[in-house]
């Protein structure tokens, strides 16, 4: 499914609102592939998912303080548009597609993590428009 991306659209700094953006995208990308890992196995034993709540409640807490701040959402979309944005335009690139290939639900969420940010930090952060 396509995102439309809206006009004059740009990559959040790096430290939107003061937040560690690339760590809380790379939450987001943890979560949601782990969330498609239990989907296809409906195992609730996987190694990854034994520490996966500490990850959940940090991008919990991330999303809570921009919320607060009511830093969100803004006129044209909202932090988590901007990751769904940057997420598809990675999503061609070889060298990210076999990152990627490398979770596998026998690996520490810990480790996961640690893999969701080297995806993540390697996405376009670049303001192009």
């Amino acid at each position: 499914m396509s995102i439309e991306k809206p006009n004059n659209w740009i990559p959040p700094s790096k430290d939107y609102e003061g937040e560690d953006i690339v760590n809380y995208f790379a939450l987001l990308f943890l979560d949601q592939t782990v969330a498609m890992m239990y989907a296809k196995t409906k195992n609730l034993n996987l190694p990854i998912l034994s520490e996966f709540q500490s990850f959940l409640d940090q991008e919990n807490a991330v999303c809570k303080r921009l919320n607060d701040r009511e830093k969100y959402f803004y006129k044209k979309g909202s932090i988590f548009m901007d990751y769904k944005i940057m997420r598809e335009e990675s999503s061609n690139n070889v060298e990210l597609q076999l990152l990627k290939k490398q979770f596998n639900p026998n690996m520490s969420a810990h480790e996961a993590f640690e893999l969701a940010k080297t995806i993540v930090s390697n996405w376009n952060w670049q303001k192009t428009n």
